[in-house]
């Protein structure tokens, strides 16, 4: 219930401030402030909408779960095709990038090899000297039932797998199992990517991709909804083109960031398993589109970033980034989105057509620890500042900065992340502390609880004095807003103007 006050709160305090933005840009005349109760076309799959605040939206929009599902089988059912999408080819800017040529920078390229290097001889050692701590631990734990049990067959005890013949019936040997099981559970550290291992490999090809600059960074996040998961709501993209950066380097990076609300599923509002932050982005303004029209805007930037046109645009990697992030690939393929090849292990090495897949959470699992794997967790980890997940266009910000994070050779350095057990180390404290500690409360939020739990009590001239000191307490979390396009290129367009 405290949830559902501080959200209430939140929005009317919104609404307040959204009412007194003035409209503004030739393209953007008008703005709407349309709560989906009242929509003449809501359909009664809408089992709570809430107030959205976007501007030059339409007072009539076709929204919910039927909606939804009528304009996807309209989609797949149309004979016209998107996958030629090209929108960027027609404009300056993007014609230039497309005519970069990628030169190795061999001073790059020989960091990173004398880095991986550097690592697989840390990490032998490491693995070697872990492998002897667990024997021993395990070989303890042998010798000691050996000696407990001498009418039993000491094969019962061996910790060499299959060297036992021995039935698994007996109650002393499968207290022996649990406890060498318990044993290895509660290892550390132990060594995910020993050298010549696949994981190792993962983890160099990465770093290699990463770091010697010449791999565009596609990175996407969708959201469902949660009472029927095959509904879309939002569609996040962040994009790092090296060639961006190429011929003026900047000590921050340039992002491309796109945050995209399916019309159709507007009014749609998750709230059972996590939070519904759609109107919540921190990047940028998000777009409302049609379904169609975010199909063709996502295709767009595939077929721009994704797929080479001509000798220059060869010259470079490209890889698609997510976390957990074949469960979105299945999403885009749902809505008729054409991917490219993809290249899930990072093998395909010099293959022009093939596109990478960086998966955060599998580089992270490959590297660090099969556990605390969810991209909140792996943030706090690192200490990679954050807020507002379960926005897509928030995740797929963070998550692409979470993969920066983890290649560069500089952070890791400075973050000892090569220390594998000083960093398995911090995460089984973080999760111990995650079982004890209460969450955070921000200290704005604990003012909006305190407001509406006053306006229970008392509406006195005494009260909305206090009302007043207080609102001058709530911290102002700024977001740009809402816009709605009628078509993608337009939004596109805009995006442009908007950098």
């Amino acid at each position: 219930m405290v949830a559902i006050r501080i959200a209430r709160a939140h929005r009317v305090t919104m609404k307040r401030s959204f009412d007194k933005i003035e409209s503004f840009g030739s393209h953007i005349n008008s703005r709407s402030y349309v709560d989906g109760r009242n929509s003449p076309h809501r359909d009664r799959n809408v089992k709570e909408v809430s107030s959205v605040v976007v501007r030059n939206l339409p007072a009539r929009l076709k929204t919910g779960i039927n909606f939804y599902k009528k304009s996807l089988s309209s989609l797949l059912n149309s004979n016209a095709s998107s996958s030629d999408v090209n929108w960027a080819d027609s404009i300056e800017y993007y014609q230039g990038i497309k005519n970069i040529v990628y030169v190795p920078n061999e001073r790059d390229i020989q960091q990173v090899k004398e880095y991986i290097n550097e690592i697989s001889k840390k990490y032998a050692a490491s693995n070697k000297d872990s492998s002897q701590a667990l024997y021993s631990k395990l070989n303890a734990l042998s010798e000691k039932y050996i000696n407990e049990n001498p009418n039993l067959d000491a094969g019962y005890f061996s910790i060499v797998p299959g060297s036992s013949s021995a039935s698994i019936d007996n109650a002393v040997k499968k207290e022996f199992d649990f406890k060498v099981k318990d044993i290895k559970n509660s290892h550390f550290p132990t060594i995910f990517c020993p050298p010549k291992s696949t994981n190792f490999e993962y983890i160099s090809n990465s770093l290699q991709l990463v770091n010697e600059k010449k791999t565009i960074l596609f990175s996407i996040d969708i959201e469902a909804y949660e009472f029927d998961s095959n509904v879309i709501t939002e569609i996040g993209i962040t994009i790092y083109d090296p060639r961006e950066n190429y011929q003026q380097p900047t000590i921050f990076p340039v992002f491309q960031k796109y945050h995209i609300i399916i019309e159709e599923s507007l009014f749609l509002k998750n709230k059972k398993f996590v939070c519904d932050f759609k109107d919540c982005y921190l990047h940028g303004e998000s777009y409302v589109l049609k379904l169609v029209e975010a199909k063709n805007f996502i295709q767009n930037l595939i077929n721009f970033y994704l797929k080479s046109s001509n000798e220059a645009d060869r010259t470079w990697e490209r890889a698609l980034v997510g976390h957990n992030v074949k469960g979105d690939l299945n999403w885009l393929k749902n809505i008729g989105i054409k991917l490219p090849e993809l290249d899930f292990t990072l093998t395909e090495k010099d293959n022009s057509d093939a596109v990478h897949v960086l998966d955060t959470q599998i580089f992270y699992q490959h590297n660090f620890y099969d556990k605390y794997s969810s991209l909140g967790k792996i943030l706090k980890l690192f200490n990679i500042s954050h807020s507002f997940l379960h926005n897509a266009g928030n995740d797929s910000y963070y998550t692409l900065k979470a993969l920066i994070y983890m290649n560069d050779i500089n952070f890791r350095r400075n973050q000892r992340l090569d220390d594998i057990e000083s960093v398995q180390k911090n995460i089984i404290q973080l999760m111990e502390r995650d079982k004890t500690e209460k969450r955070i409360i921000p200290m704005s939020y604990n003012v909006l609880i305190k407001e509406v739990q006053e306006e229970k009590n008392t509406v006195s001239h005494k009260h909305q004095h206090k009302k007043q000191n207080a609102k001058r307490l709530i911290h102002q979390t700024e977001f740009n807003g809402i816009v709605w396009f009628n078509k993608g290129i337009d939004a596109f367009k805009y995006s442009i103007g908007q950098r």
